[in-house]
């Protein structure tokens, strides 16, 4: 690393090093060759990663994402008025260095509508020439935030029914689970449901969370007042879902917050509302 760097410069090279680390650190003995695709905007982060082995690929988990740091060097890798970057491809081969390239102007590789998210990257990082693209994907998402405004208006249906039926919806859907006998325990994971109570808050208003055996959140499902679902786990973050930095408490701990209350769920309704958000099982 030349010694005339600024701190800026390495501090880049200090976190692409950590996230190429923490990769290697889960990957599985005899691997060869990773390649990672990190995207993100705003608050949402995807990562896909691809595993060679002597013995071929591997279909193992790399493990959750480490957010902290991917944040971080999106940070340090501002400039004002250009943004910073949405993609990062990591290669590393054993016995070298993390190779890093990163994508600022194009749009994630990625084919799932994060508009919101890309409105708030654009007020966090602000651009003065932003992307066509970029344009098209914040209008799509505030026109869909519109039509579900009048639609609910001409409906006349109260927040809480919306929600209501969303949860109908999710509760069927573990029916369905149930019924076709194929529900299963993940070993070690326990379900739970959270629900704010009173008076209408921003944010969501009832979450779905896997916990696991450190009691971690490991993957989770929100619904919002307006229905709307978004979910987080699976090496994805949402467009408003995060997984929480800290472990969960037990439903009575979580019950005796002012505001919430919180009871055990299975696995199958937790498959429900993860199938309900969009989600994907492995």
């Amino acid at each position: 690393m030349p010694s005339d760097e600024s701190p800026a410069s390495i501090r880049r090279h200090e976190l692409i090093r950590e996230i190429g680390q923490g990769i290697v650190g889960r990957a599985p003995a005899g691997w060869t060759r990773i390649d990672a695709v990190y995207m993100a905007a705003g608050d949402w982060l995807h990562r896909r990663i691809d595993i060679r082995t002597e013995a071929g690929p591997y279909d193992g988990s790399p493990g959750r994402i480490d957010a902290g740091p991917v944040r971080e060097l999106r940070d340090v890798m501002s400039a004002p008025g250009a943004g910073t970057w949405f993609t990062m491809y990591l290669t590393i081969e054993r016995g070298t260095d993390v190779d890093a390239r990163f994508d600022r102007d194009g749009r994630p590789p990625i084919d799932v509508p994060i508009g919101s998210a890309l409105a708030v990257d654009l007020e966090r990082y602000p651009r003065s020439v932003v992307p066509q693209w970029m344009r098209d994907d914040i209008a799509e998402a505030e026109r869909r935030r519109s039509e579900g405004a009048r639609h609910a208006a001409a409906l006349g249906v109260p927040a809480p029914e919306v929600v209501a039926a969303v949860l109908e919806r999710i509760a069927g859907g573990a029916r369905r689970v149930v019924d076709a006998d194929v529900d299963s325990m993940v070993d070690e994971m326990r379900y739970i449901r959270i629900e704010r109570n009173g008076a209408p808050v921003e944010g969501p208003v009832v979450a779905f969370c896997e916990i696991d055996e450190d009691g971690y959140e490991n993957r989770k499902v929100e619904v919002f007042p307006d229905g709307v679902l978004d979910y987080a786990g699976g090496f994805v973050e949402g467009e408003t879902t995060r997984l929480g930095d800290d472990p969960v408490g037990t439903v009575a701990e979580i019950s005796r917050r002012p505001g919430f209350t919180a009871h055990e769920i299975t696995s199958a309704e937790f498959r429900a509302a993860w199938a309900a958000a969009g989600g994907f099982e492995d």
